[in-house]
């Protein structure tokens, strides 16, 4: 059970940070310190109610130890942008790269930050012990509970994060119209293409579970017949619709990978 306190509060991150905040709050917090100051109390909220099942004063602590890391690590990254965004140059190719690598190291802080309180948790001889409540939950249920654990983190990381990141990697490859009506229809489009991802994700993820390996393809060929006629007559949008489609099952391979298979194998031995 040694991986348990790094899923609950990667699954917080994972809540609290995209799920719980929408794009302008975002851009807000990092130009302002009210925003900055409530996405944090929410934060903190959420940090400690995911920790309930498994409460004690111990893993309380390090729960508020994983909020002001976040609340640090997200006031360092707005005085960086603050610094950036008066040097902001008019290429907006340079910018969205800019935005982009501030985005993946923002992330990475985060998750470094994650596995050093769980390992340092567990290098002290601390244990996650459920409540009695929840033990007999479990039992009469009959699962594991790193599974639930697992299998909920796959499901949250799999839709909007994905989604955000690859927004936010590749904003300077995304089709641009002049006409106002084309850009309305544009977003509409991006949106229903938003949600089409989440349930290709989601299949390919099951599939790669049950080891229906062959199958993935299938779900990959229908998605670009029924986009053909708009690839052929939009060159731009076909370069963008197969970023995102790369994107998409490159990412699902690699969080089914991590968080289900490696985990399985490596976690379950510690």
């Amino acid at each position: 059970m040694t991986n348990n306190l790094f899923l609950l509060l990667f699954t917080a991150h994972i809540i609290a940070d995209f799920y719980f905040q929408n794009n302008s709050a975002a851009e807000k917090k990092n130009t302002e310190l009210k925003p900055l100051f409530l996405h944090s109390l929410i934060y903190l909220v959420i940090g400690i109610i995911i920790i309930i099942p498994v409460f004690s004063w111990a893993v309380l602590g390090y729960s508020l130890v994983f909020s002001i890391s976040h609340f640090l690590i997200d006031l360092s990254k707005m005085v960086v942008c603050r610094c950036l965004r008066a040097r902001r140059k008019d290429d907006d190719t340079e910018n969205s790269f800019r935005n982009g690598i501030i985005y993946v190291a923002d992330q990475i802080l985060h998750v470094i930050i994650i596995v050093a309180i769980s390992s340092y948790f567990y290098y002290f001889g601390n244990e996650l012990i459920a409540l009695s409540f929840i033990k007999n939950m479990i039992s009469f249920v009959g699962i594991q509970s790193s599974l639930v654990l697992r299998i909920a983190l796959v499901v949250l990381l799999l839709l909007k994060p994905i989604n955000l990141t690859f927004k936010k990697l590749f904003a300077a490859y995304k089709p641009v119209s002049g006409d106002e009506n084309s850009e309305g229809i544009l977003q509409e489009e991006q949106k229903a293409g938003a949600m089409i991802g989440n349930f290709e994700r989601l299949i390919i993820a099951a599939l790669l579970i049950a080891g229906q390996f062959a199958a993935i393809g299938f779900i990959i060929a229908a998605k670009s017949i029924a986009r053909y006629k708009k690839m052929s007559d939009k060159p731009e949008f076909g370069e963008y619709y197969l970023l995102g489609t790369l994107f998409s099952v490159l990412s699902t391979i690699i969080i089914c990978l991590i968080f289900w298979d490696f985990s399985i194998k490596l976690f379950e031995q510690l």
